[in-house]
């Protein structure tokens, strides 16, 4: 996971990430509301650990639905999935920036988890 203040340090850090993507792995790009901080990670677990730990350092008195919107999260990956899985990558498109493989582009899907504990003393 790397941490970027711009986004074009960010896009650079994707097209060179996408030069060694294999068929079956993806580049994640997350997005604060603001703007102005932006994470570039393969691993999706990642991106979700920023969100939760942005949500409990600065959301707290809101919802995790309405952080989980605040984010946005773009999946790089290489082209030949959009063939390979058609319905998962209908609207998936061709980044604006050339790389060395053949790459498509979508909005991922967030999402937040509920996980309940009881303790008795």
């Amino acid at each position: 996971m790397k941490r970027f203040d711009s986004i074009i340090e960010a896009m650079r850090e994707v097209r060179k990430a996408s030069k060694n993507l294999d068929l079956n792995e993806e580049i994640f790009l997350a997005v604060d509301y603001w703007g102005d901080t932006y994470y570039v990670s393969d691993d999706a677990w990642d991106v979700g650990s920023v969100i939760t730990k942005d949500y409990c350092e600065n959301h707290t008195d809101s919802s995790p639905e309405r952080v989980a919107d605040e984010w946005k999260v773009i999946e790089y990956c290489r082209a030949e999935k959009k063939e390979t899985y058609p319905n998962t990558y209908e609207k998936a498109k061709k980044p604006s920036f050339k790389s060395d493989v053949e790459l498509i582009r979508k909005f991922g899907s967030i999402s937040p988890e509920y996980s309940v504990d009881f303790n008795i003393s």
